[in-house]
C-alpha cells in the first residue's frame, strides 16, 4: 500500500467576533476601555514622542458616549498647563490579541493641527511595534494613512500606504486591518489599499507582529506631522466612533485529497476502500474512495484546522487495515492510539496551509 499524497486549496475567509463595543450605553464601559493621562512626560515622551500639544484627560468633557457613539473631543482651553485638552482611550490591560481583523466605523474631525488616529501597540513589550489602522491629519483630509513600524530603537523601520478621497472627514467610514502571521492588509470601506508582507522585512529588522497588541483611539493636537493649530482651526473638534470590532480568523474546512496505491493488493470486484480517522471518530466505513484505475483510489474530504490522524481500510474495520509499528521505516509521526501502532497524519493549518502526508510504501493492507 502506497500513499500518494494529500493536497489543499484555499477558500474564502471566515471571521468570528471576539470583542466589540457598540457604544449603546450612556457611559464609556470601563471594563473595555482605559485611558492615558497627560502630555507623555510621565512616560519620558513629552509630546507623546511627536511634539504634540494636547493634554489627555479622563474626563467626560473629552471622552463620552452620546447617541450610540464614543465621542472624543479636543478643546481649546487652559488645562494643566496645556491649551488643548483631549482624550486617548486604550484597551491596554483589558483586551489584546494576536492576529485577526480589527476595525472601527468612525467620523473624523478636521482642521489644521488636528490628528485623529485608530491604532495598535504591543501589549507586553515597549515600542517599536505599532500598527496604525487609520491616521488622517487635519490639513490633508483627503489622505488616509495606514502604517506599520517595527525594528529596534535607533533603527525603526516603517512602511505604509495612503488611500485618497475628496474628504474622509465628512461622514462615517470603516477603517480595517487584517493581520495574519505573514502579512498585514489595510482597507477603508472594504477597499484594500496597502499590504505589508513579512518577506519585505529583513532579519536585521525584527518582525514584531507575532504577539498581542491592544487598541488606541485618540485625537491629538499639533505635532511634527500635522503642525500646530492656527487661526483657521475651529474648536472643539470631535471624533465619533460608531463601533469597534475585533475578530479572529476561523479557517473554512479545507479540501484534502487522499490517494492510495493498492495495485499490489488483491482486491475483489466487491471490495471497497475507505479512509477513516480522528476527523470522523474512526468510523471505518464512512468515507469511501473511488477507483481511478491501475489500483489508484482517491477521495477528497473537507477537513477543519488541526492535526488529523488517519488510515486506510479495505471493507472497513471488518476487512483489512494499515498497521504500523512505531519506528517502522517511513513512519514520521508519534501520534497513536496505543503503544502498538501509529497512524498517518495530515496537518491542516492556519490559512488552510497543510503539510502533505508522507509518501511511503508498506506491504500491509
Amino acid at each position: 500500500m502506497a500513499v500518494l499524497g494529500a493536497s489543499h486549496a484555499l477558500s474564502a475567509q471566515t471571521w468570528n467576533l471576539v470583542w466589540n463595543d457598540e457604544f449603546n450605553g450612556t457611559a464609556i464601559d470601563n471594563t473595555k476601555w482605559g485611558y492615558d493621562i497627560g502630555t507623555g512626560a510621565a512616560q519620558g515622551l513629552w509630546g507623546w514622542g511627536n511634539g504634540e500639544l494636547q493634554y489627555y484627560t479622563d474626563g467626560a468633557d473629552n471622552a463620552s458616549v452620546l447617541g450610540g457613539s464614543l465621542v472624543i473631543t479636543a478643546r481649546q482651553e487652559n488645562f494643566a498647563g496645556s491649551n488643548y485638552p483631549s482624550a486617548r482611550r486604550v484597551t491596554r490591560d483589558k483586551f489584546s490579541q494576536t492576529y485577526g481583523k480589527w476595525e472601527a466605523r468612525i467620523d473624523l474631525p478636521t482642521g489644521q493641527g488636528i490628528w485623529p488616529a485608530f491604532w495598535m501597540l504591543r501589549e507586553n513589550n515597549p515600542w517599536p511595534g505599532e500598527i496604525d489602522i487609520m491616521e488622517v491629519v487635519g490639513h490633508l483630509p483627503g489622505n488616509c494613512h495606514g502604517t506599520a513600524h517595527w525594528g529596534e530603537v535607533g533603527n525603526v523601520q516603517s512602511s505604509g500606504g495612503v488611500i485618497t478621497a475628496p474628504d474622509w472627514t465628512t461622514d462615517f467610514h470603516t477603517y480595517t486591518v487584517e493581520w495574519w502571521p505573514d502579512h498585514i492588509r489595510w482597507s477603508v470601506d472594504g477597499q484594500v489599499y496597502f499590504e505589508l508582507d513579512r518577506t519585505q522585512v529583513t532579519p536585521a529588522d525584527p518582525w514584531l507582529f507575532a504577539e498581542d497588541y491592544h487598541m488606541l483611539l485618540n485625537v491629538a493636537v499639533g505635532g511634527s506631522w500635522p503642525g500646530s493649530p492656527d487661526a483657521s482651526t475651529v474648536f472643539p473638534q470631535e471624533m465619533w466612533v460608531d463601533w469597534v470590532r475585533v475578530y479572529e480568523h476561523v479557517p473554512e474546512p479545507q479540501p484534502v485529497t487522499f490517494r492510495v496505491d493498492l495495485s499490489q493488493q488483491s482486491l475483489g470486484s466487491a471490495d471497497e476502500v475507505y479512509v477513516t480517522g480522528s476527523f470522523d471518530d474512526w468510523a471505518g466505513s464512512q468515507h469511501a474512495l473511488q477507483s481511478l484505475g491501475n489500483g489508484i483510489w482517491s477521495t477528497t474530504l473537507d477537513l477543519p484546522q488541526g492535526i488529523h490522524e488517519y488510515k486506510f481500510t479495505i471493507n472497513g474495520w471488518g476487512g483489512s487495515q494499515e498497521w504500523f509499528t512505531p519506528g517502522d521505516e517511513g513512519t514520521l509521526t508519534s501520534y497513536g492510539d496505543n503503544d502498538t501502532y501509529v497512524n498517518r497524519y495530515v496537518d491542516v493549518g492556519w490559512q488552510g496551509l497543510q503539510t502533505d502526508a508522507d509518501c511511503f510504501s508498506s506491504p500491509e493492507g
